[in-house]
């Protein structure tokens, strides 16, 4: 009898330690998945239903079709141009460095334009954007042709010895060209500049990991490339994490920003490997890795959706309400109900949902008038760097309307606009028909269905980006 306790008690204490070791892990790989890593601002929020009311779906298609043309136009643009025999020597192929001059100018050019949008005071002008560029080009292919006489040519890893050469090369003509004020301590434009080098640092450091994996592909045993394949998910997972604390200050952004480095290099990576090594288990391997990671992905997606989901259908009050006022509950009206009247909704302080995005969006004067009210409650939260960021908003959002039209999409009148609820002392008190209890059970609900349904938008936008480039990749590959 005592035999059978004892092996009652080690079995339940087994299966207790099995079951939290799972949560832990489980925990841990909740914690590396770029859903987990940020949430929507509530003026991105506003920007999102903003858009879906004013874009028509012709101009959607639109950009899913269009936007990688001028990149393939210039990648085609740069094949074109033959190259000689690189046993010649770096003087015979002049055409490559002409390659490499228009490869970097381009890259300048798209970094400059990051930091016009990124730092709205500094005056980056089209003309010095093309300045800027022409001048960082000519100075980086003169010190990649230096190292080709002196090393010998082709230079190896070009783009990975270059990189602080171009980072050194782009801050002092930086300098040079809008003056030491903008990058002092005290420069109001030095937090928003600050972004920009954040940004910068992760494009490099992912620009320079890749081609190193591309050559241990390349080098290792035919055996041995499956495990090297499979170092791909880890890198990935490290570099998602990497790039999601990094941009922390650029949240609204971190869904783009992975998308379109992190997963592009990877998915970049996969495909030349898989082309390249001609072997039906490399590529069964590679495909049934991407599934596997991918189901895991919509895993975690399903659960934020359910979550959201449970605490819509549980909440019935808020949904008598919405049911009087609206006739669609779509999920973009429905958390807006609720973020645009927070208090309405039980809701006291959400320090962890930040009000303003890290950069200005484009919306409507109204909105940005419900955004005003929503300051002035104090409920959602600020970081430290963006004090001055909530100032940018509203000078920005304060200039003329022909003024901003310019610069962003046009701000077009999206019709009537449910009103923000006032600051109320009665809101805060228990009220007398409703017990305490009840009071802060609907305000947790409410709480977590803001959290929940930013966080899902969040991580939706991410696995949208993903499977838009694992898409146009594998049509350019094929």
């Amino acid at each position: 009898m005592i035999a059978v306790n004892n092996q009652d008690h080690n079995h339940r204490r087994s299966s207790k330690l099995v079951s939290s070791t799972l949560s832990i892990v489980e925990d841990k790989w909740n914690g590396i998945q770029v859903g987990r890593q940020g949430k929507y601002s509530i003026e991105r929020l506003e920007s999102l239903d903003h858009y879906c009311k004013t874009a028509t779906k012709t101009r959607v298609l639109l950009v899913c079709i269009l936007t990688p043309v001028p990149a393939l136009a210039v990648a085609i643009m740069l094949e074109m141009m033959p190259l000689q025999d690189p046993s010649k020597g770096w003087d015979a192929n002049w055409i490559f460095w002409i390659r490499l001059t228009v490869i970097i100018f381009i890259l300048t050019c798209m970094g400059m334009f990051q930091l016009r949008r990124l730092v709205l005071g500094l005056p980056v002008t089209f003309g010095k954007i093309m300045i800027i560029s022409s001048v960082v080009s000519a100075i980086f292919t003169g010190f990649a042709v230096l190292l080709a006489a002196l090393v010998g040519f082709p230079v190896p890893f070009v783009m990975v010895v270059g990189g602080i050469p171009f980072a050194i090369t782009l801050g002092v003509v930086l300098v040079l060209m809008f003056g030491i004020a903008p990058f002092r301590y005290n420069s109001p434009l030095r937090v928003h500049l600050a972004k920009f080098l954040q940004f910068l640092v992760v494009r490099l450091n992912l620009v320079a990991i890749y081609p190193l994996f591309k050559v241990l592909y390349a080098f290792a045993p035919a055996k041995s490339q499956g495990f090297v394949m499979l170092l791909l998910p880890l890198w990935k997972f490290a570099a998602k994490k990497y790039v999601g604390r990094t941009m922390r200050e650029l949240e609204d952004y971190i869904p783009q920003i992975v998308g379109f480095n992190v997963d592009y290099f990877s998915t970049l990576f996969v495909s030349v490997c898989m082309f390249s090594s001609g072997s039906v288990l490399m590529t069964v391997l590679a495909i049934v890795v991407d599934i596997v990671f991918s189901l895991l992905e919509y895993r975690e997606l399903q659960t934020n959706a359910n979550t959201v989901y449970n605490l819509l259908r549980d909440n019935k009050n808020w949904s008598k309400s919405h049911l009087c006022n609206h006739t669609s509950e779509d999920l973009l009206t429905l958390l807006l109900e609720v973020t645009r009247n927070p208090e309405a909704h039980d809701v006291i302080s959400l320090p962890n949902v930040r009000l303003w995005a890290c950069e200005p969006h484009p919306i409507s004067s109204d909105r940005l008038e419900i955004l005003k009210t929503l300051a002035t409650l104090d409920v959602y939260g600020f970081r430290p760097a963006h004090s001055t960021a909530s100032k940018a908003h509203i000078s920005f959002f304060s200039k003329p309307l022909r003024k901003l039209q310019t610069r962003r999409v046009s701000v077009a009148a999206t019709g009537p606009v449910s009103t923000v609820v006032t600051k109320s002392n009665s809101l805060r008190s228990p009220r007398a028909s409703v017990s305490n209890t009840q009071l802060i059970a609907g305000a947790d609900r409410s709480e977590t269905l803001i959290n929940q349904g930013l966080q899902l938008l969040f991580h939706s936008e991410y696995l949208l980006v993903v499977e838009y480039i694992e898409c146009i990749l594998f049509q350019l590959c094929s």
